[in-house]
């Protein structure tokens, strides 16, 4: 049977291993965090950029048909 200090021992080690991996867990906790909020802004930027996109195609394509359509009323004027 151990002895009192050879307990004490584990018991010490066993505190110790589990504040190590208590500390550990946080960490993976505030990274996933800070992973959740770096995620939130890219698709904030994608969706922007997105919305951007679709703005300047439709931009492009009114002036164009509005190009085409002067050109057409020209030639046919």
């Amino acid at each position: 049977m151990p002895g009192l200090e050879e307990l004490m021992s584990t018991k010490e080690s066993f505190v110790s291993n589990n504040e190590a991996l208590v500390s550990k867990v946080q960490e993976m906790f505030i990274t996933n965090i800070e992973l959740i909020v770096k995620n939130e802004e890219l698709i904030k930027l994608l969706t922007h950029s997105q919305t951007k996109r679709m703005v300047d195609e439709s931009d492009c394509a009114y002036v164009s048909f509005h190009y085409y359509c002067h050109v057409l009323a020209d030639c046919e004027g």
